[in-house]
């Protein structure tokens, strides 16, 4: 049994380079169009995340009753406040929090599928060294 399950490893390897070997051949525009297609749905997941974080961004510096309602909820250390803000202004977006602080720091993780944006506020610099910073990923 110990020799079989390597010698199956192996195989299983080889199928998989012998396939993406395969896979790596582009020679039909259909194969052309599919990959497109695979890059604008990817793409798509990237602006919608990265609209909703910036609209978030834009609400909370121009509208004073809403930041004054996100102050208050980070204040409070209350992060399903936190979190039903945000949405206001993210509603395609999973929102999560990476850190909430009462003394001002909020992170936020704006998420479709695998893409994210993390958006970090804080009243020191503790965003990377700074008081404001957006990660795109």
């Amino acid at each position: 049994m110990k020799i079989q399950k390597p010698v199956f490893a192996l195989a299983l390897f080889l199928m998989l380079i012998s396939s993406v070997t395969r896979a790596g051949k582009i020679d039909t525009t259909e194969q052309v169009k599919t990959l497109a297609k695979q890059g604008s749905i990817e793409s798509a997941d990237i602006f919608v995340v990265v609209h909703e974080a910036n609209s978030f961004l834009n609400r909370l510096s121009s509208d004073t009753s809403y930041a004054a309602k996100f102050l208050e909820a980070v204040q409070k250390n209350d992060s399903a406040a936190v979190v039903s803000i945000v949405k206001q202004t993210a509603p395609r977006c999973q929102i999560s929090i990476s850190q909430l602080r009462p003394d001002f720091l909020a992170t936020l993780e704006f998420k479709i599928k695998s893409r994210n944006v993390t958006v970090c506020l804080s009243a020191e610099n503790s965003c990377s060294g700074l008081t404001a910073s957006v990660n795109v990923k």
